[in-house]
């Protein structure tokens, strides 16, 4: 049975092999890419009242490679749209 110490000891030693530390810049800068690509996307997906889109935007959590597809397959239309409110 593992007792207080022991698991204190085996934490010191998970925390010295593998340096967390280094790796939380990464995973801030990954966190902050998935939110501003699965805002943008809803975004686009509400504008261009794509529902689909949106309940799998808002409910799939894929850093960032729903958002990339669904911004990449609407750019063209997206441009069209955004133009031709611009000429309205």
């Amino acid at each position: 049975m593992m007792n207080y110490q022991n698991f204190i000891e085996n934490m010191q030693f998970i925390g010295t092999v593998y340096n967390f530390r280094a790796v939380i810049p990464f995973i801030i800068v990954l966190f902050l890419l998935d939110f501003t690509l699965k805002a943008i996307g809803m975004w686009r997906a509400a504008r261009m009242d794509r529902k689909g889109w949106f309940i799998i935007l808002f409910i799939v959590n894929s850093i960032g490679i729903v958002p990339l597809i669904f911004l990449s397959s609407t750019r063209k239309r997206w441009q069209t749209l955004r133009d031709s409110e611009k000429a309205s």
